[in-house]
């Protein structure tokens, strides 16, 4: 996994509008190589069916090219929303971007944890 991560801040009301411009930069962050976003909600008043619907469209998106997608920040209204629909079950969501980090940190240490076993591994059974 890549664990270069893009910061997209959200704002205001996230409805069909803001779902497009969200794709369409998600489209440019994938094109650039990149495949870890996190989504700040922080300063989003409101969600519609429509703006969940472009967050489901960016996740496959992501998923498609192996990539994550994580949300950080939400408020009540939209956390209901994800209660309400199950799509808190679909998301990873944290309660800002530090924790995000904090599980990010503990993704690339249990990497490295595996990939030093499987040398030690691999090296002892070359030596038979």
């Amino acid at each position: 996994m890549n664990y270069n991560v893009e910061i997209i801040q959200l704002s205001g009301i996230l409805d069909e509008a803001q779902g497009q411009r969200l794709r369409c930069l998600v489209d440019e962050i994938i094109e650039a190589g990149n495949r870890t976003v996190l989504l700040d909600c922080a300063a989003v008043d409101f969600m519609d069916s429509a703006g969940l619907g472009s967050l489901v469209a960016v996740l496959k998106q992501l998923r498609a090219k192996g990539g994550h997608l994580a949300l950080c920040g939400t408020n009540d209204q939209v956390k209901m929303l994800f209660e309400l629909t199950n799509m808190n079950k679909l998301f990873d969501i944290f309660a800002s971007p530090e924790v995000f980090y904090q599980f990010i940190l503990r993704k690339v240490i249990e990497q490295s944890r595996v990939s030093a076993w499987d040398k030690r591994t691999a090296l002892s059974v070359g030596r038979r």
